[in-house]
């Protein structure tokens, strides 16, 4: 038994890192969506800041409402709808950001984004 623990132990490390790296590697390859939390007459308020890497001056296209589709677990996916727009981050704080129009002018909490590629 303790031959077994100490096995464990010494490999431990490696099985855990190689998880990491792989579940980094996975997230990295998809496409990260936030959604506008809320609008005012100049400023959009964004669900994303400096916890997710967002910097001043980084171009979001703007969605409007799509389809959604329930999976067999009941889990619920929204699907973008039309483009509506595109908006610019100004302001980044932790967890939120503001963001300012550049183009369209039918924004709404609840819209998905995507960064402009």
């Amino acid at each position: 038994m303790e031959t077994k623990k100490r096995a464990l132990r010494q490999c431990l490390p490696d099985i855990i890192q190689k998880a990491a790296t792989d579940a980094t590697l996975s997230l990295n390859g998809r496409v990260w969506t936030g959604t506008i939390v809320s609008v005012d007459d100049k400023r959009i308020l964004i669900n994303a800041g400096r916890d997710v890497g967002l910097r001043p001056g980084i171009v979001f296209e703007v969605f409007g409402e799509g389809e959604s589709i329930t999976s067999l677990k009941g889990q619920t996916y929204h699907l973008p709808g039309p483009k509506v727009g595109e908006i610019r981050t100004v302001r980044i704080e932790p967890r939120r950001s503001w963001a300012e129009p550049i183009a369209g002018t039918a924004f709404k909490s609840g819209q998905l984004i995507k960064v402009k590629k």
